[in-house]
């Protein structure tokens, strides 16, 4: 077989958190079953969408039941503070 390098060849989302964070607009929140599942939701979004050149925020909130949420949210502004004087 002879190989060829190929470009600009998308990478599918794969993994439950990845097609998860794919299909989040900002505003949106899931309701997941702990701490661990919020953080690799987390992870998975901002990987995701730092892959596609978007800057994206995130939260998690814990719930009084013990279930956490976690948010996508606009991206914060960076503001430089040596940059304002």
């Amino acid at each position: 077989m002879k190989y060829e390098i190929e470009q600009n060849i998308p990478l599918r989302a794969s993994g439950k958190w990845t097609r998860l964070a794919e299909k989040m607009k900002v505003g949106d929140s899931v309701l997941v079953a702990n701490d661990m599942e919020a953080k690799a939701l987390k992870s998975s979004m901002i990987t995701y969408y730092k892959s596609k050149g978007v800057s994206v925020g995130t939260a998690a909130r814990n719930q009084k039941d013990g279930t956490f949420r976690v948010w996508r949210l606009e991206p914060k502004t960076i503001i430089n503070k040596k940059e304002e004087k």
